[in-house]
């Protein structure tokens, strides 16, 4: 509280008392029988200079936007959609391995399960065959593309019951169409290879392309799919990652030892060409649930990786694309082990620059 001096009347100088919090305070009488009026005391609003914001209730059960605001609202809504898990479907048993894979991925995430398929219409009609309208070839398209959408959701709810499910017919190339989704994904998964009717997501070299462009991580499953855990529910099946000082490695580290926390799993980095494992190179872990194991392996990289790979939940490894494709040597060993890999091959891709 603070006195003021208020206006002269009948040549007294009349006071009063203000209070910051205080939205009005009465002026003495003395005051007001001079010429002026005394000033009054009024609370600060917001916008004035030291102000503080009135208290803010409890939101209302079910109403969008709460005490916390709208900017917070739309953060979380966006961590939710970042936690979706994008699978290609075509379906062939690949793509339905891949469903399956996927699917319980989403259930670690706590997001939603995406499924798309991409499809191309025919440009050119072989000779000899009666001409289909364009409306018509494009309605079996469709209809073809939608049912192999049912089938992978089929799969996907037996696998992970009460999983958000998502179905998505996207036109263009597979390659085009699994870059567009990878904007806001978390995760894309699509299988080996695919051999189904039409042109689709999953078609010959679409996972190294994936892999290659997508803006997030890209999961290719392959190899031993089905979960192994012990009594408590954990993963007994580790995740297996490259020793790699790089910028990508170190990204792929750090994807790698997420999916061995999400799972309760171990962490397995391996010292590929090195008798002993490099004491500058070990990872200390954070989380006592994952413990980090280390191994160093005299063979090459991809003999070393593909041999830890045996028995593996997921192996990790991290590029730099350059020009859109997996070159440089990260590249090829990535390419290869795509092919060789006894278990999910995780690709972390790190822009140039």
């Amino acid at each position: 509280m603070r006195a003021v001096r208020g206006v002269r009347g009948g040549g007294r100088r009349a006071t009063m008392t203000t209070c910051p919090t205080s939205s009005s305070a009465t002026a003495p009488s003395a005051a007001r029988r001079g010429r002026g009026r005394a000033p009054t005391c009024r609370a600060p609003t917001p916008t004035s200079p030291g102000a503080t914001p009135p208290p803010r209730t409890a939101p209302r059960r079910g109403s969008a936007a709460s005490w916390t605001g709208s900017d917070v609202v739309a953060g979380e809504l966006i961590a939710y959609i970042r936690r979706t898990v994008v699978v290609g479907v075509d379906g062939t048993e690949p793509a339905l391995r891949a469903v399956r894979w996927g699917a319980r991925e989403a259930v670690r995430r706590g997001g939603a399960l995406r499924l798309v398929i991409a499809t191309v219409a025919p440009v050119f009609q072989p000779m000899g065959l009666d001409q289909v309208g364009p409306s018509r070839a494009r309605d079996a398209i469709a209809g073809a593309a939608v049912e192999s959408l049912d089938e992978a959701a089929d799969v996907a709810a037996d696998v992970a019951p009460g999983v958000e499910i998502v179905r998505q017919v996207r036109g263009g190339s597979a390659p085009v169409a699994l870059h567009a989704e990878s904007e806001w994904a978390g995760l894309v998964v699509v299988g080996t290879r695919g051999r189904g009717p039409m042109r689709t997501v999953v078609l010959g070299s679409v996972a190294a392309a994936t892999a290659a462009t997508a803006l997030c991580p890209v999961v290719v499953v392959r190899g031993e799919i089905e979960p192994r855990t012990d009594r408590a529910g954990a993963d007994t099946a580790g995740v297996v990652v490259p020793a790699d000082g790089s910028a990508a490695g170190r990204r792929a580290t750090a994807f790698a030892y997420e999916e061995a926390r999400r799972r309760g799993s171990g962490l397995l980095v391996v010292h590929a060409g090195c008798a002993v494992v490099p004491p500058d190179d070990r990872i200390a872990g954070g989380d006592p649930q994952v413990p980090v194991r280390h191994v160093a392996d005299p063979d090459d990289a991809e003999s070393a990786l593909v041999t830890a790979s045996s028995g593996a939940a997921l192996l990790v490894v991290g590029v730099q694309p350059r020009r859109r494709s997996l070159g440089g040597p990260a590249g090829r060993l990535c390419r290869s082990l795509l092919r060789t890999a006894h278990c999910p091959v995780a690709v972390v891709r790190t822009s140039a620059g």
